[in-house]
């Protein structure tokens, strides 16, 4: 309901007009009114993070570099994730690509029990 307010500049003023507006005690006029700035700092670092996120250049990777995720199984590592997702915008239904996720973990079992022998 807030944002929907032309709020006076001065916070003292504004937590006065919301008190007023919507017939409430000055304190709680006070609560709503840092709820509301906490709301808006919330969504501007959000939008400055992903911004942070989705604008920075790709680091190419040098050959004998660490791999970070080679602990983790491939499922859960970006890179299939990211397969997963491109597969979903393709239309591919969550069964079939539950499938294909059997799939490859069942190869991948084989692979490690033939290595194991």
């Amino acid at each position: 309901m807030l944002h929907h307010l032309d709020l006076p500049e001065s916070r003292f003023a504004a937590i006065e007009y919301i008190a007023t507006t919507f017939q409430v005690t000055y304190e709680f006029a006070k609560e709503r009114l840092t709820h509301f700035e906490n709301q808006i700092t919330g969504a501007l670092f959000l939008k400055e993070l992903n911004m942070h996120f989705t604008n920075h250049q790709q680091i190419q990777e040098q050959p004998d570099s660490i791999d970070l995720y080679d602990d983790l199984p491939f499922w859960e590592q970006p890179d299939f994730k990211s397969f997963l997702a491109d597969l979903e915008k393709a239309g591919f239904k969550e069964n079939e690509i539950k499938n294909i996720v059997n799939q490859i973990k069942r190869k991948e079992a084989a692979t490690h029990s033939q290595q194991g022998n």
